[in-house]
């Protein structure tokens, strides 16, 4: 054995109260404690060793302050506490090591190198680590340590860290005063009950103002409510908690302590359980509808003499009160709205109506309410039932004092009454119309022959014609009742006289309707483009054929095309006659749009672009 192994041995052997100490112990080993108000550990009372022995040898974080300049010791398992100052602190007065907590810490320190035990619990303490303030709580106990000849030779220090049970504790006393504040808030009582005798927890105002302001927290329900003993509340209370799951209970009877009459309530008894699934207590909320029950009793009497009075009578009678809500409905409400009429009771009429009818009428429900009564008719686009022209009348109901407290409403359906009128009056406006545009056309087509005309008859033949191909197309609105026609019913009308043998035209365009005025002047075009075709085009000749093409979008452009072939060299003519002014200028003005006639070498054609208009 050499002599570095031998002082290393003896070095050893020094140590050896400590046992193998862990990190901590090869810390104390490697320090030179000469160097320390300590001194060499050759001259350490027995009593820091045996302090030193146990610390070291704990699982638990525990340290060890010595002499009068409280000299830190401490095992691994309070690395934790010191965290940064680790492994610096081993060693080193405890004033350097916590300077920002010694104030504080030491006047407890001079307290127990007094010889006082202390300990502390929850104990707040600010570290700073990693540059940052952190709050932290722990849990101390301080242990005089007493040498061989009974002085105070240092501390032993037993520490826990409980910050996470102190932030957890902080986060559930919130949630509760959060819970409160909330039940404290709730339109309804609320009260929660622990244990199995349902002692009192908590009470909101409202359950306590129902129960007259008694003291209740602390007191198991049987005490603080003995007059419910018999009224089955205390039973299901006992049922909840034993089988851990919820009761419900609407316009329950019970009578309570100093009252004349029953309350009746609706309420709620939902059983609590801990993390475990232990029932530990239960919630109670509810409401109290003695109010309600009350005045639905006075209504239904009044009902049952409404019933029979209303439900033989074809019109809607009912009440609504001041909410706005049915209370009363006779059976006709059946026959407009897809429901029965019980269920129509309780609902508003904004629900039974829909949003656009109720805001037509809603002016004079406030001014009903307000007390006025009221007649006036109103065409309503109910949503639940088709629309209709209504004739309404409101009759507000006045209480004994002067309050208004609902109207009736009787309305009757005048939808028939107001069609044949408006009928009517479409009816007159479209005779004249009619007339007008009839007689405009005529004295257009007969003027206009005559004039072009080399001898009358002549003129009498061209008119004959047109007349023919207009009367043929008010042939096809009569029978539509002069609302609109079919385009190929219009085109084989007016090309019936041309039509003959053999496939000479060709028809491609999807079903369309046009309306009177489009049908009537596309039928004159038609006819004056055939007899043109007749005379000089196409049609002519036989192996000549005209294809009509048709289309319209989604946004109601139209596009029409007559197009002839085969037919002779087309020469434009010098001048134009009354058949191509009407083709020009008659026809567009019926489809907001434009047409144009074009004489080109292979044939006429005729283009149309404007809109369809349904009358």
């Amino acid at each position: 054995m050499n002599t570095s192994d031998a002082e290393n041995n003896g070095q050893d052997d020094v140590f050896a109260f400590m046992g193998a100490g862990g990190l901590a112990g090869q810390l104390i080993r490697s320090n030179d404690w000469r160097t320390t108000s300590v001194g060499d550990v050759s001259i350490w009372p027995a009593a820091l060793k045996a302090a030193l022995s146990i610390c070291l040898g704990s699982s638990a974080p525990c340290a060890v302050l010595w002499g009068a300049n409280n000299i830190l010791f401490y095992n691994d398992a309070y690395v934790p506490v010191l965290a940064e100052r680790h492994p610096a602190a081993m060693g080193k007065p405890a004033a350097d090591v916590w300077p920002e907590l010694f104030p504080a810490v030491g006047e407890r320190l001079k307290r127990v190198m007094a010889g006082e035990g202390l300990s502390e619990r929850r104990q707040p303490m600010t570290f700073s680590r990693s540059g940052k303030s952190v709050e932290t709580f722990w849990d101390y106990a301080y242990t005089p340590i007493r040498t061989e000849t009974g002085s105070i030779g240092g501390i032993f220090i037993n520490v826990s860290d409980v910050t996470d049970v102190v932030l957890n504790e902080r986060r559930l006393t919130q949630r509760a005063q959060q819970q409160q504040t909330m039940f404290q808030k709730m339109p309804g009582f609320v009260a929660v009950l622990r244990g199995e005798n349902h002692i009192y927890e908590y009470a909101n105002d409202a359950y306590r103002d129902i129960t007259g302001g008694r003291h209740l927290i602390g007191l198991p329900a049987k005490e603080a409510l003995p007059e419910l003993e018999g009224q089955g509340v205390f039973e299901v209370l006992d049922r909840v908690y034993a089988e851990g799951n919820a009761f419900s209970a609407t316009g329950m009877k019970v009578r309570l302590a100093g009252e004349t009459k029953d309350r009746f309530i609706d309420f709620v008894f939902q059983a609590l359980h801990d993390e475990t699934g232990h029932v530990t207590g239960i919630f109670v909320g509810g409401h109290d509808v003695t109010a309600h029950l009350e005045a639905q009793r006075a209504l239904s009497v009044r009902e049952s003499e409404l019933q029979t009075l209303t439900d033989a009578l074809p019109v809607l009678i009912s009440y609504v009160d001041k909410n706005e809500r049915y209370q009363f409905v006779n059976k006709f409400y059946e026959t407009w709205f897809p429901r029965k009429r019980e269920s129509l009771i309780g609902k508003t009429l904004l629900e039974v109506v829909g949003p656009d009818a109720y805001a037509k009428v809603k002016h004079w429900i406030d001014a009903a309410l307000a007390g006025e009564r009221l007649h006036f008719e109103q065409r309503m686009p109910y949503s639940t039932t088709s629309h209709r022209d209504i004739s309404v009348e409101y009759i507000p109901r006045v209480s004994g004092s002067g309050k208004v407290e609902g109207f009736y409403t009787l309305v009757q359906d005048i939808s028939e009454t107001k069609a044949v009128e408006a009928r009517q009056r479409e009816l007159t406006n479209e005779l004249s119309h009619r007339i007008k545009n009839s007689l405009a056309m005529v004295q257009a087509i007969v003027s206009q022959s005559l004039r072009n005309a080399d001898d009358t008859s002549l003129a009498q033949e061209v008119i004959s014609a047109r007349l023919s191909a207009m009367s043929r197309a008010q042939d096809i609105l009569t029978n539509t009742n002069w609302a609109s026609a079919d385009i190929r019913e219009v085109l084989d009308m007016a090309l019936k006289p041309y039509l003959g043998g053999g496939d000479r035209f060709s028809f491609v365009g999807p079903s369309i309707r046009l309306s009177a005025q489009q049908g009537l002047g596309l039928s004159l075009a038609i006819h004056e483009l055939a007899t043109n075709a007749t005379k000089y085009g196409s049609l002519s000749v036989i192996e000549g054929t005209i294809e009509i093409q048709w289309s319209v979008s989604e946004d109601g452009d139209f596009v029409f095309d007559w197009v002839e072939v085969g037919g002779p060299t087309v020469v434009a003519p010098k001048k134009k006659g009354f058949g191509s002014r009407l083709i020009e200028r008659s026809v567009a003005p019926y489809f907001e749009g434009a047409c144009t006639l074009s004489y080109l070498p292979s044939g006429v054609r005729f283009n149309l672009v404007g809109k369809i208009l349904h009358e």
